[in-house]
């Protein structure tokens, strides 16, 4: 407990008043002998205790009073962390108060008044030492008169939005930061850090001058999402670790929301302990607390997913949005809406949600562009935080999804006995029935995301390498090569796709044993083939033995699109494989016969997912390709399968992350939009040193005559380097040639292709395969005179043509180094730019990033490329999405006992005002001031006091005097007196 009017306390000096005119009543009087005294004396020692005991209730009444007086003039506060808690100090301090009175009235009680005389003493100079304690402690606290470096917090945070009486949390806090800086004492170094999911730290150093800081608040934007303080803090600490005085301190302007503090995480706090117990003092941390309303109305997006992960541009998706009340009052919204590539879906006929409560709802699209696109998902409600009304969700549409069948029963003639002519049919899409629209083109492959290439056992067995592929399904396949089942393993294990269709020609042994290491490949273990004896299933009797399969059983994920009620549930295979119940897989099995016969199974390899049916996929086992629910189940299943194949671009806020952009077996190997070559021009011959600028390149085609590419590149002797990917359109034999002026030179996939300088030319052929990602790279060089560059190419001995802008790419396809460190353009949700890494690890194209992410929208360009700061960007830009989350939609402010917890690991100090942050800033204490309550006290021992007086005015009948009635009043009265007086004459 402090005062903030310490002159005033000189105001208990007030309380030997009734102390001195008690000893001045008591003084020995002037003895007069008397006769009657005796009588008299014997009265009082009669009356002694209770004239003692109206003496002490008077006396101690009285000091108590001007106590309470003197004390609500000096205003004392307890401080928010104060060591004696003030219902301690305060009575205290009032009874040895009372008691020093008191001893004055046990005058003749030398003993008794010893007693409460020392005890008084004692505990007033306890009260004494412990209140210059607590001053000392917090002046060496908040650093009274010493240069100090401060850290403002502003909480970015998503409540932060929230408008109090018309203006947001948010503004209020910009305002007071400005007012912390221009009211802290001279000399004072501030640096600020927005707080959010992340911290934003404004300044790395703290800075004095106020210009700065005055741009600094100006730029202030919120983060939104949950401001971690446990971050924050840490931040903090090594901003100001970096300043050059000796004082240091944290403020954290915020709405007193418990969410983000790390409440329990007992770890964390006491790291953040060890790092404040390294800076030079420990700094103490002001919480200024905004005021928060008690209720809100509130309806937020929780959640934005889609029906497939895989997402193409051949059929719609559906698009499903969660939205949650999480306010404390029924809301019903006007609408819920969809927006993405122009496109808005709405819908308005939505039920009214109780607090707590959530619905979803659905809408389709069909995406019309490969690349990310962005969606948006909305509530409209004119609720209390719109800042959660909003969520934006980036969808990764694929251009191609590449399948390779392996056709395990090419050399047998009858296609209806081959589950790949299923496969691969039900695969392809089909021409809507009646042919195209009026003014439609038709449909061509290319505008389909699968893609299906269907191969005999053979050639497949000379393959070492399925990565240009998202999903490998074995059909029919009796057994592979260890080569080859090693490549497949592998290919799952980095993210690729296997299905197997296993049919009576297949050895159990060889895929039984098959494993990854020492895990088995495979989700089951084959047991026996059970045949029934027809051999069709056109012309077979039904046979009961032989079950159904149980659409009912259809709970996996891979099956969550596949109805209960589709026709698959009158398939009846004639022939299936059997497995043992107490083999290994049973918890595998995906989907089931009626009689618990196990039909489809999954199992995760690695990073890529492996699936199997027990009965081939063909038109003699069984109905199943003829039923209308065959198709969208191999959808939904190489869908499936394919998974890791689409970008996740959709991430919570981090420090740092490492986005896979194109996984392994990603089809072309570039999941992205960005075509050309990275170009890096050099003024040398020898691209030595650092390029003197890099840009991308569309193709090569350029003719600078007696020019150059670039004013800051000489027309003589410089050098370029183009590095990236080729991927051609189809498979077949490629010559690469030049014209050029002076010299060039290209490598394919690390192999040279031609050297082309003056007269010397060389020309070599590659077996390039369709859709595949070939590194290429490309030089060029001018001495003097004429420069030009054009770079054609020949396909299977035809005339040759400028190689096209849509094969290149500027990244370089997996196993290339070259890539690792290439540098791209970031644009952040508040239109800053930053740098981040694009590498080649073994799950596929990586974008680094090194920095903070905060929740928004994120804009990716090409490499070395400088983004345009307009809202309309390049169409060669990929998105990724930053998401907040919900926990700061609702409402639940710190608790005594949380702050306790917290207060165990920091110095911290809640600041209910402004003025209270002023204080801190000045090296003063703060803290909830008491006058009022002592104010009142004061009034009430008055009344107590005049009570107490009249009280033992009426108990010793002090200056009453008896009247005497001279009247003629009463019997006898004066009559009778004349009576007697007449006798007395009579007489002689």
């Amino acid at each position: 407990m402090q005062f903030l009017n310490i002159a005033m306390l000189l105001g208990l000096l007030t309380v030997s008043i009734p102390i001195i005119i008690h000893l001045l009543n008591r003084r020995s009087p002037k003895k007069i002998e008397w006769g009657a005294m005796m009588f008299l004396l014997e009265s009082m020692r009669r009356n002694q205790r209770r004239v003692l005991i109206e003496d002490i209730l008077l006396l101690g009444c009285r000091c108590l009073l001007l106590a309470l007086a003197a004390l609500a003039f000096a205003r004392p506060f307890v401080t928010p962390d104060s060591s004696v808690p003030w219902v301690v100090v305060m009575p205290l301090l009032l009874i040895s108060i009372t008691l020093f009175g008191i001893s004055f009235a046990l005058w003749r009680h030398p003993k008794w008044k010893r007693r409460c005389f020392s005890l008084s003493l004692f505990v007033f100079a306890l009260i004494v030492a412990v209140v210059v304690f607590e001053r000392h402690l917090n002046l060496r606290r908040f650093g009274r008169g010493a240069l100090k470096d401060v850290v403002i917090i502003v909480d970015g945070s998503t409540s932060m939005y929230m408008e109090v009486d018309g203006v947001s949390n948010f503004a209020r806090a910009c305002d007071e930061t400005l007012k912390y800086i221009n009211e802290a004492p001279r000399g004072t170094a501030f640096s600020i850090i927005i707080g959010g999911p992340v911290p934003r730290i404004l300044n790395p150093a703290p800075v004095s001058e106020k210009r700065i800081l005055y741009d600094t608040v100006e730029r202030l934007t919120p983060s939104s999402g949950t401001m971690q303080v446990p971050a924050v803090l840490t931040a903090a600490a090594m901003t100001l670790a970096a300043g050059n005085n000796g004082a240091k301190q944290i403020v954290i302007v915020g709405d007193g929301q418990a969410v983000g503090w790390g409440v329990g995480d007992v770890g964390r706090w006491k790291n953040i302990k060890r790092l404040f117990d390294q800076l030079p003092n420990n700094p103490p941390v002001i919480w200024r607390t905004l005021p928060l309303p008690g209720s809100i109305r509130n309806l937020a997006i929780e959640d934005v997913s889609l029906s497939r992960d895989v997402v193409g541009v051949d059929r719609d998706v559906g698009i499903r949005v969660t939205v949650r009340n999480t306010g404390s009052e029924a809301v019903t919204p006007d609408e819920v809406s969809v927006e993405t590539e122009g496109a808005f879906l709405v819908e308005k006929n939505v039920d009214q949600l109780e607090p707590g409560a959530s619905a979803t709802f659905v809408f389709r699209h069909k995406f019309t562009q490969p690349g990310t696109v962005l969606l948006t998902a909305k509530v409209v409600s004119e609720d209390d935080l719109p800042a959660d009304d909003e969520f934006k969700y980036v969808v990764p549409v694929m251009d191609k999804l590449r399948v390779l069948v392996v056709d395990g029963e090419s050399s047998s003639g009858d296609i209806f006995a081959k589950s790949s002519t299923f496969i691969s049919l039900a695969l392809r899409p089909d021409i809507p029935i009646g042919g195209p629209a009026e003014g439609e083109n038709e449909l061509e492959a290319s505008d389909f995301l699968v893609e299906t290439d269907v191969e005999p056992l053979h050639k497949v067995l000379q393959r070492e390498d399925f990565g240009e592929y998202a999903v490998v399904v074995l059909a029919d396949v009796p057994r592979l090569p260890k080569s080859v089942l090693d490549a497949l393993a592998n290919h799952c294990a980095l993210g690729g796709g296997l299905f197997i269709l296993p049919n009576a020609g297949t050895q159990a042994e060889a895929f039984n044993d098959w494993k990854h290491g020492n895990e088995p490949v495979i989700p089951l273990k084959l047991g026996k083939w059970k045949s029934a004896d027809s051999a069709t299933a056109s012309s077979r009797k039904m046979d009961t033995s032989v079950s159904r399969i149980d659409t009912a059983s259809f709970n996996h994920d891979m099956l969550r699109n596949v109805h209960s009620g589709s026709d698959l549930g009158m398939v009846t295979p004639l022939q299936y494989w059997t497995i043992d119940e107490d083999s290994w897989g049973i918890g595998n099995v995906a989907a089931r016969l009626a009689d618990n016969s196990p039909f489809l199974a999954v199992k995760p390899l690695g990073y890529g997912t492996v699936a199997m049916s027990l009965f081939p996929f063909d038109a003699v086992i069984s109905s199943l390709p003829g039923r209308s629910g065959f198709v969208p189940l191999v959808h939904e299943i190489i869908y499936y399968l394919s998974k890791p194949v689409s970008a996740d671009l959709n991430i919570r806020p981090s420090e740092g992350a490492t986005l896979l952009l194109a996984p392994h077996g990603a089809g072309a190997g570039v999941m992205f939009s960005w075509t050309g070559l990275s170009g890096s021009y050099y003024n040398n011959e020898e691209w030595k040193g650092v390029p003197t600028f890099t840009r991308v390149d569309e193709n090569i085609n350029f003719n600078w005559k007696n020019g150059s590419p670039d004013p800051s590149i000489a027309a003589d002797r410089f050098s370029i380097m183009w590095v990236g990917s080729i991927v051609p359109e189809k498979s077949g034999k490629y010559t690469f040639s030049f014209d050029a002026d002076d010299w060039a030179d290209v490598e394919i996939d690390g192999k040279p292709g031609v050297i082309y300088g003056g007269e010397h030319v060389k020309h070599e052929t590659f077996s390039l395969q369709g859709g595949k990602a070939y590194s290429v790279r490309v030089r060029f060089k001018e001495g003097t005179g004429w420069a030009s560059v054009k770079f054609f190419w020949s396909i299977d001995g035809a005339d040759r043509v400028l190689v096209p802008a849509g094969v290149f790419h500027p990244t370089l396809p997996k196993g290339t180094e070259e890539d690792d460190g290439k540098l791209v353009s970031i644009l952040d949700p508040h239109r800053d730019v930053f740098q981040g890494e694009l590498a080649r690890l073994e799950l596929g194209t990586s974008l680094k990033i090194s920095r903070g992410l905060v929740p928004g929208v994120y804009e990716v360009f090409p490499p070395s490329t400088i983004p345009s700061t307009s809202d309309k960007t390049d169409d060669g830009r990929l998105l990724f999405s930053v998401i907040s989350g919900i926990e700061e939609s609702s409402i639940e402010a710190m608790t005594t006992s949380q702050t306790e917890f917290i207060s165990q690991y920091i110095p911290l100090s809640q600041a209910a005002k402004t003025d209270d942050v002023l204080s801190a800033l000045r090296g003063e204490a703060f803290g909830r001031e008491m006058w009022r309550f002592l104010a009142f006290g004061a009034l009430v021992f008055l009344v107590v006091e005049v009570w107490i007086t009249r009280w033992i005015s009426i108990r010793r009948r002090t200056g009453e005097e008896e009247k005497v009635d001279f009247s003629n009043e009463g019997p006898g009265g004066t009559d009778s007196f004349r009576e007697s007086l007449a006798m007395i004459r009579e007489q002689p």
